[in-house]
């Protein structure tokens, strides 16, 4: 299976890295710790993965699709590297966005909106959450051997209030069925 992955020496992990996941504050940290990863390109794991500690961090799917509306659509509408996926959508609602979505294939789409089970391999030691960055990021650099006294927030969005507050039913649904297989998998609710 290929990945998207960053492998390290000394002390030794492999970071899989999910797309919209804090994954550039966390690289900004191992920095700020004299751990440079290389950027990461999808290919096969192919050292002895049990001398490494192997980690990953996921994040509600309703919060991490409308993150990357409001950072590839909505924010990247004014950059040069904007994604083609999202070109159409800068003067749009997040609805018609979502709506998109609808008749795609999640475990094809751009990386930024692929399902999230296709970046996580079966032999992780550590799903990290979104959700818990701080405590779980903590327990990383345990296990890794750096300190962790938190880290800025990198390529934050400008959204105001709580990822429902911009779902409708219709919206909500779409999500729900697209992205189920995580949402059962990693037990999130709307």
């Amino acid at each position: 299976m290929i990945y998207l992955y960053s492998k390290f020496e000394n002390p030794n992990f492999i970071y899989f890295t999910n797309p919209k996941t804090a994954s550039r504050s966390l690289r900004a940290h191992l920095k700020n710790n004299s751990i440079e990863l290389q950027t990461e390109t999808p290919k096969k794991v192919t050292v002895n993965i049990e001398d490494y500690f192997k980690f990953v961090f996921v994040r509600n799917p309703w919060d991490r699709i409308l993150s990357a509306f409001l950072d590839k659509a909505v924010r990247g509408a004014s950059s040069k590297n904007q994604l083609k996926r999202y070109a159409p959508f800068k003067d749009s609602s997040f609805s018609e966005f979502v709506a998109s979505i609808k008749n795609s294939d999640v475990n094809s789409e751009e990386r930024h909106i692929q399902s999230q089970i296709k970046f996580i391999p079966d032999y992780v030691d550590f799903i990290g959450r979104y959700e818990n960055l701080t405590a779980d990021m903590s327990r990383v650099c345990e296990e890794i051997g750096i300190p962790f006294d938190g880290f800025p927030h990198a390529n934050k969005t400008n959204r105001v209030g709580s990822y429902r507050d911009y779902y409708d039913d219709y919206s909500k649904d779409v999500i729900a069925d697209k992205y189920y297989e995580e949402i059962e998998r990693f037990n999130y609710k709307f």
